[in-house]
C-alpha cells in the first residue's frame, strides 16, 4: 500500500487517538519528550530498566545465566573432585582420546611426507 503523504515514519499513519494511555512522545505525536533545557524528560529515561524507571533494577537474565553456569560447572567438577574413581575414569577417557587423536594425526601426515 503506497501513501503519497509519507513523512518517513510508520507511526505517522495512525491517528493521535491510537496513542492515548501510552507513554510515547515526540513527532508525529503532540507530546514533547524534552524539557526546557533540551534534556530528556526524567519520566522517559531508562524506561525498560527495572520497575520504577530509575535504572536500578536487576537484569534477571544475567542472574539466571550465572546461576545456570555455576550449577552446570559444579555438577561436572564436584564429582571429579570428590570421587577418585570417577576422576580416574574421566582422565583415562581423556588420555585415550588424546592418544587416538595423535595416532590419527601421525597416520594422516605420514603419507604426505616424502
Amino acid at each position: 500500500m503506497a501513501r503519497a503523504d509519507n513523512d518517513g515514519t510508520q507511526i505517522s499513519g495512525f491517528p493521535a487517538s491510537s496513542f492515548i494511555g501510552n507513554q510515547l512522545c515526540g513527532p508525529p505525536l503532540t507530546k514533547n519528550c524534552s524539557a526546557a533545557n533540551g534534556e530528556i524528560n526524567p519520566s522517559m529515561r531508562n524506561e525498560n530498566k527495572g520497575g520504577d524507571g530509575n535504572g536500578d533494577g536487576v537484569d534477571w537474565f544475567y542472574v539466571a545465566m550465572a546461576i545456570g553456569f555455576g550449577t552446570g560447572f559444579g555438577a561436572f567438577i564436584l564429582p571429579l573432585m570428590v570421587s577418585r574413581r570417577w576422576s580416574g575414569i574421566y582422565f583415562q577417557f581423556l588420555d585415550r582420546m588424546w592418544t587416538r587423536i595423535l595416532i590419527l594425526y601421525a597416520k594422516a601426515t605420514r603419507f604426505h611426507a616424502v
